[in-house]
């Protein structure tokens, strides 16, 4: 786990608070939200060329090609870890996820975009699994937040999703970024 500083121990604070506050959304609602990540994120990257997709802003910061490949990866962890919750299982590989894990690149710009908007697709569609009664005991770990159950999950992924929606911004918005 990454040493915890003060600025991060505040945006893991106010990052709880929105998974409190997100997870008592009804399916419909929380599939909203994903909705409008998606959206957002797709907005961000379609369009962006070979060059603006691959442009890193300094050593060790993700280009926007990295994010995507990331955002696809998480998002559908996540899609998987909530349809599991909801069924009473505590995947145990939960406890062994790595923060920064990218999907392999497949070479075509057009292939990670379609990657990521399956991604999205399915963590939209996964809402489906929060209706009715879902398992609200089954819980797993995330490396940061601690053990989360299905709803906890659900609006982690959306969370986590916003937040990725803004490092494309920031990344578009760098001085260099490629016209």
């Amino acid at each position: 786990m990454p040493e915890i500083t003060p600025a991060m121990q505040e945006r893991l604070i106010k990052g709880m608070a929105y998974i409190e506050k997100t997870k008592v959304e009804t399916p419909d609602g929380l599939a909203t939200l994903m909705t409008q990540s998606r959206d957002a994120f797709m907005a961000e990257v379609n369009g962006l060329s070979e060059a603006q997709m691959s442009w890193s802003p300094g050593e060790k910061q993700w280009s926007v090609k990295e994010v995507c490949l990331h955002v696809s990866n998480a998002i559908g962890l996540c899609d998987t870890l909530i349809q599991a919750l909801t069924q009473g299982i505590e995947l145990e590989e939960a406890k062994d996820i790595k923060m920064g894990v990218l999907d392999p690149d497949p070479g075509s710009l057009d292939t990670i975009r379609a990657n990521v908007l399956k991604a999205f697709d399915k963590a939209i569609q996964g809402a489906d699994g929060l209706r009715g009664a879902p398992n609200m005991t089954a819980k797993s770990p995330h490396p940061l937040f601690g053990p989360l159950d299905c709803r906890q999950w659900s609006a982690f992924n959306i969370l986590h999703a916003n937040v990725h929606v803004g490092q494309v911004r920031r990344v578009k918005g760098t001085a260099g970024f490629p016209a």
